[in-house]
């Protein structure tokens, strides 16, 4: 993503990034961070806490890179010689505050020594910080715990899959959203949907519901 937004915000503003220093110590501090991850992880250096796994030293890593990030982003666009701010440069910049809150805000922290720390939020308030950022993150991001989106492509054993893994792991039904144009695979997933109980919500016209086998 990081090299995805820098080559599309230049692409589309006319611009040079603001600072290549910063987006150098963006790929390199992201790199850092992923090195860190995978030392410390696996010896058991880690709050336990979901989107937040990872401790303090490292999180101030990571808020620092992301700062750069969003500082060499958002600075490329305002010198753009472009005069209208194209909708992926809006969707990157959507996705630049999104993670920007959602770790600020799960990761806040009290440390007790370089390797360990406890969250600033107790008991069920800590549950309800994590599940609320968890769901808001998926919900406004276009994915939910019970919105699936499925194309027309996608096979009668996906959906099994898909269907099971979200009953059985996450507790919740999944939807199968079905748009555009109808076909064979289309019509699989509506009597699956019928068989196995989960809802099917149909938000174009399509004939796929009035076929037969």
């Amino acid at each position: 993503m990081f090299a995805t937004s820098y080559y599309v915000v230049q692409r589309t503003c006319g611009a040079r990034l603001i600072s290549d220093r910063l987006a150098g110590f963006t790929f390199w501090g992201w790199q850092l961070v992923i090195v860190l991850a995978a030392i410390s992880l696996p010896l058991g250096i880690t709050s336990s806490k979901e989107y937040a796994e990872l401790e303090w030293p490292i999180d101030i890593l990571i808020t620092l890179v992301w700062v750069s990030y969003a500082i060499v982003f958002f600075g490329t666009i305002m010198k753009r010689t472009i005069p209208h701010i194209y909708v992926a440069n809006w969707f990157f910049g959507g996705f630049i505050l999104t993670i920007a809150v959602l770790h600020v805000v799960n990761s806040a922290a009290l440390p007790v020594s370089l390797y360990k720390s406890y969250s600033v939020y107790a008991g069920v308030q800590d549950a309800m910080v994590v599940r609320t950022q968890c769901r808001w993150l998926f919900s406004d991001s276009g994915f939910s715990w019970n919105h699936v989106l499925l194309c027309s492509q996608t096979s009668e054993s996906a959906c099994v899959f898909l269907s099971t893994f979200c009953g059985a792991f996450l507790g919740v039904n999944i939807y199968l959203h079905l748009g555009g144009a109808s076909s064979l695979a289309l019509y699989r997933i509506t009597r699956l949907g019928s068989v196995i109980g989960h809802g099917v919500l149909v938000d174009s016209a399509c004939t796929v519901l009035g076929r037969h086998d």
